[in-house]
């Protein structure tokens, strides 16, 4: 999987995401996309899974206007014009072009200045108050390096409990922002999760830290509450 993980359709995340969450109830999940860009994930996700709310968060309104154009036809894909962080703010969004594919609160060697937007970062655990989210069946983080700042902004939440799965990018931004395999593996293995690498045929499983799994080229890992992670993979 180290590598794979650029292509929604060829990386196997929505294959880990059915195989880890199984079937789907007849309510459906609640599932957050978190840097939804153009909705490349959310409109796949909803196609595993129809019955499910999914909740896109894309803090570019430029980005944005793309998104809501291509979700209004999956009524069950409700787009926010806010990106998630640590905490309420106004922030500078460096992007690598007008409508870019990839953009992060850090200034990456891909990102011109001409092309930067201010944006507005809120909370997971605010926006889970506000819009009365009892839970998460599954939140997915890709944006560019500050997945950290995501989960500490949803720590609340993890603590109670309310987030069974989270699916994470590490990649070359990650270096550029600071940001390691490491600090999130520890982060979310302390609050009772346990933690796959997603390969385009599968998931592995890794039961403890290795400086192995420091790699830097897109690469996407899934976190699964231990009390609710599948015995047999």
């Amino acid at each position: 999987g180290f590598g794979a993980g650029a292509r929604v359709l060829t990386s196997g995340e929505i294959e880990a995401a059915e195989r880890l969450l199984g079937v789907e109830p007849i309510d459906g999940f609640t599932i957050v996309d978190v840097g939804a860009n153009r909705g490349e994930y959310s409109i796949a996700i909803s196609k595993k899974y129809p019955n499910s709310r999914i909740v896109a968060f894309e803090p570019s309104k430029l980005i944005f206007g793309r998104l809501s154009d291509n979700v209004k036809d999956h009524p069950q894909i409700v787009p926010y014009n806010l990106g998630l962080g640590k905490t309420v703010s106004e922030q500078e969004l460096y992007k690598e072009s007008k409508y870019a594919k990839i953009s992060s609160l850090t200034k990456l060697e891909v990102t011109e200045e001409r092309f930067t937007e201010v944006v507005s970062i809120q909370s997971l655990d605010r926006m889970v108050y506000d819009l009365q989210i009892r839970n998460i069946d599954l939140m997915k983080i890709d944006v560019e390096g500050h997945e950290m700042d995501v989960l500490v902004g949803a720590q609340n939440s993890i603590k109670k409990g309310l987030i069974r799965c989270i699916q994470f990018e590490i990649g070359s931004a990650s270096v550029e922002a600071g940001t390691s395999f490491h600090s999130i593996y520890l982060f979310l293995s302390g609050m009772g999760y346990s933690i796959y690498l997603i390969q385009p045929r599968g998931v592995q499983i890794i039961p403890e830290y290795e400086y192995f799994f420091e790699h830097y080229s897109t690469t996407n890992y899934f976190a699964v509450l231990e009390s609710s992670a599948p015995k047999v993979l």
